[in-house]
């Protein structure tokens, strides 16, 4: 599943897609997140975010899981925002 569709689905899918995702799809995943969390009206949102991706520049070998959270974050978002 593309990962666009997965952070568009629920939280559990998300997270998986991201966390599987290939190193050059999780370079991708960032920006697509920040705009994600950027254009969203809840600000928590971009500040979760932010927080999981510099947790994963801080903390490579972990970085999948840092971002399959920020994905979990913005699909979970998306389902409470109506």
């Amino acid at each position: 599943m593309p990962l666009a569709d997965a952070l568009a689905s629920d939280p559990a899918t998300a997270a998986s897609a991201a966390f599987h995702a290939t190193g050059e799809q999780l370079d991708a995943l960032v920006p697509e997140l920040a705009a994600r969390a950027g254009a969203h009206e809840d600000a928590h949102l971009a500040k979760y975010t932010l927080a999981c991706v510099d947790a994963a520049g801080t903390d490579p070998a972990y970085r999948r899981v840092y971002l399959a959270a920020a994905a979990s974050l913005s699909a979970w978002w998306k389902t409470t925002s109506g």
